[in-house]
């Protein structure tokens, strides 16, 4: 379908604004944004050396999951969301962190500090089905019992959904267009899986809805072995045969010994 002039110019807006936002996130100053930049259930994923800020806009209220992530623990990321000119939440740590929060809907801006990654992500720690719709991006924050996800997608109406799955460190994982309902397994480092972000937005297909949902089963323990649980019955009855035989032998020495 031609895109009108009008869309054309905005896109071209949108995609310089973007331009900027990187860049000046990459060298470390802070960079002001004109209106939200990103629409849809959660914002992000945030990069910065330095500082940085930008701004978002939540389509629903409700409890997200303020996270960020950092390489090593020398070094840290101070992230404050501001609402109306209020402090709606700020999370300073290292190494990998996330806090719940409840926003309400409406126009936010992030402000960055430090060297790392952060993103807010939508409280989807359930996994049940949740529907979205189509025109929104959606962040969203997992707790895995495990490094195996299971994510399932529902397509609805859309033709192509785009994944993104990144660790707890906020590092990619997989990626993949998806173009047919289904499910997609994903295995997280396992030094890096205690928790998870979701990324997901429609790439082609008409109005309407599409769904998620997620699993993730727990370990599984090992079965004993049988062969160690004979060695440990064995050696917990023979322990104390064998130092009982030892002070019977010392006594009947010492008695051997007396004149």
């Amino acid at each position: 379908m031609p895109i009108a002039p009008g869309r054309s110019r905005t896109a071209a807006l949108f995609a310089a604004a973007c331009l900027l936002a990187v860049v000046g996130g990459a060298a470390g100053h802070p960079l002001d944004l004109p209106g939200p930049v990103t629409s849809g259930y959660g914002a992000g994923l945030f990069s910065v050396d330095g500082a940085s800020n930008a701004t978002f806009s939540l389509a629903e209220g409700g409890t997200y999951y303020l996270g960020v992530a950092t390489d090593d623990s020398s070094s840290h990321v101070n992230a404050t969301v501001v609402y109306n000119q209020t402090l709606a939440a700020q999370l300073n740590e290292s190494g990998s962190a996330a806090s719940l929060v409840s926003l309400a809907p409406g126009n936010y801006s992030i402000e960055l500090e430090g060297q790392g990654r952060a993103a807010l992500g939508w409280d989807f720690t359930d996994g049940s089905v949740q529907d979205f719709p189509d025109h929104e991006t959606v962040v969203a924050f997992l707790r895995p019992a495990s490094a195996h996800l299971d994510i399932v997608v529902s397509l609805g109406n859309a033709q192509a959904i785009h994944l993104e799955v990144y660790d707890d460190r906020l590092l990619p994982v997989t990626a993949a267009n998806v173009t047919t309902s289904g499910s997609m397994s994903v295995e997280l480092p396992a030094s890096r899986d205690s928790s998870a972000y979701l990324i997901a937005w429609v790439v082609s297909g008409s109005p309407g809805v599409f769904g998620l949902a997620w699993s993730s089963p727990a370990p599984v323990p090992l079965a004993p072995d049988p062969v160690a649980q004979i060695l440990g019955a064995v050696l917990w009855i023979a322990v104390p045969v064998l130092i009982a035989l030892l002070v019977f032998v010392a006594l009947g020495r010492r008695r051997r010994g007396r004149p």
